[in-house]
């Protein structure tokens, strides 16, 4: 099962309360895969590192990830495993490549953006909330400041 936390390209719909912890009850119960799609909403952009932390017991098989972890600097992309779908990439490696793979550039544009998020504690804050928790209204947004704005 794929999904987004918050679906961003439907127009920012936000799950009703309780809607991914029962998805993600039925994956298991089904032995399916839940993929939480954090191309959109991770790397703090709802208030945590990644969106479905939002959300009480959710852990995702794989998680997508893309254009937070550079800040959109560049195209990349990358997929997060849990430690049990890793082992079988670990046990049954299949050596494939890209002419991209791992490009320098790339790679520093990701590590100075997670080094400036860590050490400038730049997660958006979570001002206007959803009954779920989730961000949906920024209040007075032109006259926003950052959290880390006094």
């Amino acid at each position: 099962m794929i999904c987004e936390p918050v679906m961003g390209a439907g127009g920012v719909i936000v799950p009703p309360k309780g809607y991914y912890e029962k998805i993600q009850a039925v994956c298991r119960k089904y032995d399916m895969l839940f993929v939480a799609d954090e191309v959109i909403c991770g790397f703090g952009r709802l208030g945590k590192w990644f969106s479905y932390q939002l959300y009480d017991g959710v852990v995702p098989d794989l998680m997508p990830i893309g254009k937070g972890m550079n800040g959109c600097i560049l195209p990349v992309g990358g997929v997060v495993a849990s430690r049990e779908i890793a082992e079988v990439f670990e046990r049954d490696r299949w050596y494939s490549g890209s002419t991209w793979d791992g490009h320098p550039l790339v790679c520093a544009t990701i590590v100075s953006n997670i080094e400036a998020m860590i050490g400038e504690a730049t997660l958006v804050p979570p001002i206007g909330h959803h009954p779920s928790g989730v961000l949906t209204v920024l209040p007075g947004a032109s006259s926003w400041k950052s959290g880390t704005e006094s």
